[in-house]
């Protein structure tokens, strides 16, 4: 079965999400682009903070050509913005890099694609305003949700 959950820090605007198992429903992609719009939302409102967002996915399919289209759409309003995407599977690497075509247009925004967790955490640490210790948190939050171990996750 497939699996979306997502932490969301409103004050820090981070939005942690850990994608397992089948490809995204409709439903569950209309979930990812509330949460975008409530970062854009919150950058709107204070021009001091830049967004985040850590994608990790332990999946073997990422979006449709749909899903990637209203993602990176919805993107799009994310003027300042840090986005980390975390697989092992290069499939979903390239589908990633797909959506961020779509939002291609913006000067402050930041994209990196990992295969570790440790990868990202030490690009987030050198990359954002937050310290490693506020994403251990967020990861350990979504793996709770989700009811799954931490998967050689070396911090």
């Amino acid at each position: 079965d497939f699996m979306l959950v997502v932490v969301f820090d409103s004050k820090r605007l981070i939005n942690f999400s850990l994608h397992t198992g089948d490809p995204l429903t409709d439903d569950e992609t209309d979930q990812i682009v509330s949460y975008i719009e409530k970062m854009a939302d919150g950058l709107a409102a204070n021009p001091a903070v830049t967004a985040t967002t850590v994608v990790l996915v332990e999946a073997d399919t990422g979006p449709n050509a749909k899903q990637r289209k209203r993602i990176g759409e919805a993107t799009k309003r994310l003027a300042r913005h840090n986005e980390v995407l975390v697989t092992s599977s290069a499939v979903v690497r390239a589908v990633m890099t797909a959506i961020r075509w779509f939002a291609a247009d913006r000067t402050q925004r930041r994209n990196a694609t990992f295969a570790t967790y440790a990868e990202a955490r030490a690009w987030l640490v050198q990359n954002s305003a937050h310290g490693a210790e506020v994403y251990d948190a967020m990861l350990a939050e979504v793996r709770s949700r989700a009811g799954s171990p931490a998967r050689a996750e070396r911090a």
